[in-house]
């Protein structure tokens, strides 16, 4: 048999049925076992153990910078965790905390969805360019958001030294983005209020509304938006 057997699988046996009536017990001669679908569970042993081999899984967990300069949010510039995020920020952050906030415009959903969202925390990471990531989206359904449960975004998460939180789904819904980032959080708004909260813990006082910055191509006037990360390589 190419595995091993689990809790949680969903299994297709083939074999030799016993029933015994007075013990109301039931008993199968296993001749052939295949595997239909493997658990979450399974799957994110798999990869922690994937990440062991190669040495790039972290049992601790990274702290939020208690005054962060910029703030990286990987997701689709269209998305609404973008509003949600920045207006909740906004609102709530420290005059003497001018973090600036920008977007790694990176597709959210489909086949290329985990290898541009990990090339854009690579980037990051390589770049040094900001203090908090962020990897987000507005919600959905638990189907659509299996681009997060890709490998490829978990080992990106590992190897940076960036603390990443992620706010993909909603309470109810737990990615495996959610379980190798640094900070778990329920939605962007959840993201946004974490960061302020580690920055209120180390003293920070006061309001003032944090410069937003969407990078783009051009640098002719003061507003960015960064498009893809392929352009930037």
């Amino acid at each position: 048999m190419p595995f091993t057997v689990t809790n949680r699988m969903k299994l297709e046996v083939l074999g030799d049925i016993q029933v015994y009536d007075r013990a109301a017990r039931l008993e199968i001669q296993v001749q052939q076992i295949r595997l239909i679908e493997r658990s979450a569970v399974s799957n994110f042993l798999e990869i922690e153990e994937t990440l062991r081999k190669k040495g790039v899984w972290k049992e601790e967990k990274k702290a939020l910078p208690e005054k962060p300069k910029r703030i990286a949010l990987v997701t689709s510039k269209y998305s609404n965790a973008v509003e949600d995020f920045i207006a909740t920020y906004k609102d709530n952050i420290s005059k003497k905390t001018p973090a600036e906030i920008f977007v790694m415009d990176v597709p959210i959903e489909g086949e290329t969805a985990p290898i541009r969202i990990a090339e854009a925390i690579e980037k990051i990471h390589r770049e040094q360019t900001a203090d908090v990531i962020v990897i987000t989206r507005g919600g959905g359904e638990y189907s659509t958001l299996a681009v997060y449960n890709d490998p490829i975004i978990a080992e990106a998460i590992c190897r940076t030294d960036i603390p990443v939180i992620s706010a993909v789904g909603h309470a109810k819904h737990e990615v495996f983005s959610d379980k190798i980032a640094d900070i778990k959080a329920n939605t962007p708004t959840d993201a946004a209020l974490q960061i302020i909260k580690a920055q209120k813990k180390q003293g920070s006082c006061g309001l003032r509304a944090a410069a937003i910055l969407f990078l783009m191509g051009s640098v002719s006037t003061s507003i960015f938006i960064l498009e893809t990360v392929q352009h930037l390589h």
